[in-house]
Parts: C-alpha cells; sequence; structure tokens
C-alpha cells in the first residue's frame, strides 16, 4: 500500500474543532488514525494474536473509532497523538466482548486498509523480538514518520526535475554516504557543490520532521520531547 500524505488536519486543530463541530472532528480524527494504522496492527500482533485476529481486531478497532465518539474527555488526555492512540488500542483490547465481535463481525468483510499484508511483513522483524508490544508500535510509528519526510523530499526534488540526483544524496540522510566526488562526477558537479546541497538536504529534512511531529502533537513545546523519544528507538 503507497504510503499516503499526512492529512492537513494536525491533532491540535482536531481538538480545537471539536468543541465547535464534533463530527467534523470525528471524521478528522478517523482520517488521521487510518494512516497509522500499521503500527496498530504490529501492536495487537505482538500481543499474541494471530495474523487473521490481528487484521480482524484491527479493522474492528478503527470501525469502532468511527461508531463512537471517542473525543469525550481529549481536553484532558491532550498531548500526543501516538499515546493517545495507543492507550485507545489498550482500551479497546482489554475488553473481551471487543475481542469476540471483531472476530464475529470481521470475517468476511473488506478489510478497510489496501494492503494488509504490509503490516505482516513490517511486522515479520519482530516475531522472535523480546521487545515489548509497546516499543514495536513506537518503532512502527516512528518508521512511517521518517518515510512521510522522504516522500515530501522526494516529491519536492521530483517537482524541480532532479530526483536522479535526490537518490543519489537520500543515502547521505542517514550517514550512508559522504562519496561526493563520485556522485559529483556523475552529475558534472563539484566536490564542494555536492557538499552544500547535502547540508541543505539534512536542513530540510529536519524542518520536515518538525512539521510532521507538529501535527501529532497538541504543544509546541512537545515536538522536541517527541524527537527525542523517537531518536531513542533507533
Amino acid at each position: 500500500m503507497p504510503v499516503h500524505e499526512f492529512p492537513t488536519t494536525q491533532w491540535s486543530l482536531i481538538l480545537e474543532v471539536g468543541e465547535k463541530d464534533p463530527e467534523a472532528a470525528k471524521r478528522a480524527l478517523v482520517h488521521f488514525c487510518e494512516n497509522y494504522w500499521r503500527p496498530v496492527f504490529c501492536y495487537i500482533r505482538h500481543r499474541g494474536n494471530s495474523y487473521e485476529d490481528s487484521c480482524e481486531l484491527t479493522q474492528e478497532f478503527f470501525l469502532r473509532s468511527q461508531q463512537k465518539n471517542y473525543l469525550q474527555g481529549l481536553k484532558k488526555d491532550r498531548g500526543k497523538f501516538r499515546s493517545f492512540l495507543l492507550t485507545m488500542v489498550k482500551g479497546f483490547l482489554a475488553n473481551e466482548w471487543d475481542r469476540k465481535m471483531a472476530i464475529k463481525r470481521g470475517a468476511g468483510q473488506v478489510f478497510l486498509f489496501a494492503d494488509v499484508q504490509e503490516g505482516e511483513r513490517s511486522y515479520a522483524k519482530f516475531i522472535d523480538s523480546n521487545m515489548t508490544p509497546e516499543r514495536i508500535y513506537d518503532q512502527q510509528w516512528a518508521t512511517l514518520l521518517l518515510e512521510r519526510v522522504l516522500i515530501r523530499l522526494q516529491n519536492e526534488w521530483d517537482q524541480i526535475g532532479k530526483l536522479e540526483l535526490f537518490e543519489y544524496l537520500k543515502p547521505c540522510l542517514s550517514g550512508e554516504g559522504g562519496k561526493y566526488r563520485e556522485i559529483a562526477g556523475q552529475f558534472q558537479s563539484t566536490e564542494g557543490a555536492i557538499k552544500v546541497m547535502v547540508y541543505r538536504l539534512k536542513e530540510r529534512y529536519r524542518f520536515l520532521l518538525r512539521q510532521e511531529i507538529a501535527k501529532t502533537v497538541s504543544e509546541p513545546e512537545e515536538v522536541e520531547d517527541e524527537i527525542r523519544h523517537l531518536i531513542s528507538l533507533f
């Protein structure tokens, strides 16, 4: 399943809209949740559920987020959307009736997401892991954030006709680059010019990452805390 762009509605905006138009806020919340189904799936899967049951439970969880007013009490629980969503999932799984209804109602339904096997592929590397379900959830969350930032960068470079150059420079973001002379020769440039491009690429990457994280917290000062937490996961 292709990684979708983030919805324009930010977490803080969901809270604000919830006071004036609960239905609009609920739609925004559902849209936001659906962008994060993969961490939810991996969390449920690592709680000891089979692939089939995890698919059904994940679908049931998101169906219920559309049917129930999950916005009640958000002002009290405002903060990181990552934590809020995980709390929702834990509450859902804690109810044994929800489990039974998930299996009963989920059977035979078309799954909400285009490629549920993507979730299983993401989870595969954790099958024999001694990591907690919560840490796996957070790692998947962080991975999605980084994927979205890279997609935004890729689209920007594609728009200016430099997608091929971007692919050469992209490894520099993770410290795997450094072959500036080779890249310069490939694109008839200079080593110094390539170093400047890499510097600007990293600066843009940091800026976009902060933007994406800002969409998932309710207060500006929480951005740095979230960045530190996500970095610690790797």
